[in-house]
């Protein structure tokens, strides 16, 4: 039938292209998730094309060949009219090599080419379970082991893409559940670093606030520290005065067993006991409260001396009331000199405590200013992954959009797929399909219908022809 050669020819690069498309899209697929769109993409654009230029050769082809059928029925018709017309009342053997050659015909060429029209039809309608089963070694053989053979990776093709299909769908499944959870974990995250920057705020202020009163503290240590300092230095100055009055008391104590040789000594003694006095007076003036009780004993001293000045003519009769006064005041000054030293101890104690309380306090103040930056900074960082778990809650948001896409696309090519028929039920094939017929080069049917159809059996049978 050279008619149909050029449509044959068609065919075959048409199948080859479809086959290479179902096998590329069998590796974009084995990628899983990092490809599923690429796949989607290859079968609308490669695929899908490629099916429909074979459905359309189909489409092409089924109406020639039944074309072709219908000639071959006119021919046969109008030569069996010549036959009878020629031979007029002919006899009764060119009536039967008539009928033969009829039948010939029917059987050789017009069944064949309504099988194979029928088979072009069940491809174009999507029933890709069908076989054509002609045996045969002539060109009508070729032509339908070539349309099984297409049919058969046709069936394979699209099974393929099916499976291909599934897996896209629960991927993208997958992908949508996956996306939920990370919206949900990223949405707590988001809340609870909300609230440690609120925490955290709360201690960069409470720090703050440790380090102003620690700054302050330690300004107020300082002034203590100056003071105490000033303090131990007066009090060492009335110890130093002290032990001078008490070294003058006893040189008037000395001074009381000759006053009876020279009146002019003791009036001398008299007046610089009164200027020591009277120092003493000014030195416990500066002492403050330290130097209270020394006052009392400086004055107690200037009116010894004016008294001794005053008594200076009745001296002689009051020697030993002066002695005895003398005595009184040389233990008194040991005690205000012993008592003087332990405040001058105590003194420098207090110094040197709050000058080590200072270094602490601002040790103490340097600590928190450092944890005042520290916790800003915490603050900060909270504030930035508080920022990044929104922005993967809006991510894992599209990444949901995205899946909810790709299950639609593959709704989509299920219902492309679901058009066409892959398998055929059981008790079909079975009332469908003719004896196991053999192709005149010792192959089998079940053979030639494994190797072109995997498994599928012919159903559309044409007996074998010698």
């Amino acid at each position: 039938m050279p008619e149909l050669a050029p449509l044959l020819e068609q065919m075959g690069p048409v199948h080859q292209r479809l086959h290479e498309s179902a096998v590329e899209l069998g590796k974009i697929l084995a990628q899983r998730q990092s490809a599923r769109q690429k796949a989607l993409n290859y079968y609308q654009t490669e695929t899908c094309v490629v099916l429909a230029d074979m459905q359309r050769l189909f489409g092409e082809l089924r109406p020639k060949i039944e074309a072709r059928l219908a000639a071959d029925r006119t021919t046969a018709s109008a030569r069996t009219k010549a036959i009878q017309l020629t031979a007029g009342v002919g006899t009764v053997a060119g009536l039967l090599m008539a009928v033969a050659l009829g039948l010939t015909i029917s059987r050789r060429i017009s069944k064949p080419l309504r099988a194979g029209a029928e088979f072009a039809g069940r491809l174009a309608e999507g029933d890709l379970t069908r076989r054509l089963d002609i045996k045969r070694s002539d060109e009508v053989g070729q032509l339908a082991d070539a349309m099984n053979r297409m049919g058969a990776n046709l069936q394979r093709t699209t099974t393929e893409i099916k499976a291909g299909v599934l897996t896209l769908s629960g991927a993208s499944q997958e992908l949508s559940a996956t996306s939920m959870q990370v919206s949900s974990n990223a949405e707590e995250t988001a809340s609870q670093a909300n609230v440690v920057a609120a925490a955290a705020e709360q201690v960069s202020r409470n720090v703050a606030t440790v380090a102003t009163s620690a700054e302050e503290m330690t300004a107020t240590v300082r002034e203590i520290a100056t003071q105490a300092a000033e303090a131990s230095k007066v009090a060492q100055q009335a110890a130093a005065a002290a032990a001078c009055t008490n070294t003058t008391v006893a040189k008037l104590g000395e001074s009381s067993t000759e006053i009876g040789h020279v009146v002019k000594v003791i009036t001398s003694i008299a007046e610089q006991t009164n200027l020591l006095a009277l120092n003493a007076t000014i030195e416990a003036a500066r002492a403050g409260e330290a130097g209270k009780g020394f006052a009392v004993v400086a004055h107690e001293v200037k009116e010894l001396a004016r008294q001794t000045a005053q008594a200076t003519e009745d001296i002689s009769r009051k020697i030993s009331g002066i002695q005895g006064d003398t005595t009184s005041a040389v233990a008194a000054l040991k005690d205000i000199g012993e008592i003087v030293q332990r405040i001058s101890a105590i003194q420098m104690t207090i110094a040197s405590a709050v000058e080590e309380q200072a270094v602490t306090t601002s040790e103490i103040s340097k600590n928190a200013t450092e944890a005042a930056k520290g916790s800003a900074e915490i603050a900060h960082n909270i504030a930035s992954v508080s920022e990044a778990a929104r922005s993967s809650t809006q991510a894992a948001s599209h990444t949901a959009g995205a899946a909810g896409e790709l299950a639609k696309l593959a709704a989509q090519l299920t219902s492309i797929v679901a058009q066409f028929k892959l398998e055929e039920s059981p008790a079909k094939v079975a009332s469908l399909r003719s004896g196991s017929v053999g192709d005149g080069n010792g192959h089998s049917r079940e053979t030639l219908a494994a190797a072109l159809g995997h498994g599928t059996k012919p159903v559309l049978g044409i007996p074998a022809q010698p």
